[in-house]
């Protein structure tokens, strides 16, 4: 657990990916966060004036784009994978 959150925990030159880890970790959270709501709204609706409303804030947008959270999460994986992979062989 102390690995986990210490500020040494990756090497000098390898520094520079934790800001893509924690866009990951963010895309993995959005991905998570759009996937409840799609499964919310596909069963039955009890309040159908609340959710209108819900669609029509700005906040609920980013909800509603957890399918290209996916690709952003995906594209930055075989990013950082490849670059790896570049640099050991």
């Amino acid at each position: 657990m102390v690995k986990l959150f210490s500020p040494l925990k990756y090497a000098f030159e390898d520094q520079e990916f934790e800001i893509l880890n924690s866009i990951k970790v963010f895309s993995i959270a959005m991905i998570v966060l759009g996937n409840t709501f799609y499964f919310i709204f596909n069963g039955p609706v009890r309040n159908l004036e609340d959710s209108s409303e819900w669609f029509d804030s700005t906040i609920f947008s980013f909800i509603l784009m957890a399918d290209l959270q996916s690709d952003i999460f995906f594209f930055i994986t075989a990013f950082t994978w490849s670059y790896q992979m570049l640099k050991t062989f």
